[in-house]
């Protein structure tokens, strides 16, 4: 995958490197989720099927690339399937911590089906889960793209049609607040 940065007073682009994360799954399915204090996030969708039940498990692998170095590093996969789609990936920066905070839906078919947030901090190298969503983010029909915004340490992201007019918040800490 080539990387490329635009200059924004005549948005010509110019060449920056050359990212080819090994272990990449679907090599043509990379798509860019957040940028952020240089980095780039990429995701790309694995998918399993239960043969048992025929349901269909959801993941993500995670990269957080450098371009201007040319590195890359896969985070680890997390321990909980996705049963459908995972929605939402927030990626956020403070000092020198960076967290993603994923949010899916758990459970094993649609008697359980919740929704739960995952956040992987690169202080600890690992993935944690914070909980049941208060409501649903909006952006569940194109969950390859950025729906929130990272302002004073908290993720924000507009709510979906269950809960509308209002904004779900996440802290740095990981915990949620829905704001009327």
């Amino acid at each position: 995958m080539k990387v490329y940065s635009m200059k924004l007073e005549n948005f010509r682009f110019s060449y920056v490197n050359t990212i080819d994360p090994p272990k990449r799954s679907q090599p043509d399915y990379m798509y860019t989720i957040a940028l952020f204090n240089g980095f780039i996030c990429y995701i790309n969708c694995l998918t399993d099927i239960d043969e048992e039940v025929g349901n269909m498990y959801y993941d993500l692998q995670i990269w957080i690339v450098n371009p201007d170095m040319g590195e890359s590093l896969l985070l680890p996969q997390r321990k909980t399937p996705s049963f459908g789609y995972v929605l939402n990936v927030g990626v956020a920066y403070l000092r020198s911590d960076y967290k993603v905070f994923l949010i899916f839906c758990a459970g094993k078919d649609l008697k359980d089906y919740r929704f739960e947030c995952e956040v992987y901090s690169s202080s600890t190298s690992s993935w944690r889960n914070i909980g049941t969503m208060h409501c649903v983010p909006m952006g569940i029909l194109t969950p390859f793209k950025s729906h929130y915004v990272f302002v004073g340490g908290k993720i924000y992201w507009l709510s979906s049609l269950d809960a509308p007019g209002k904004i779900l918040s996440l802290d740095w800490e990981g915990r949620f607040k829905v704001i009327p």
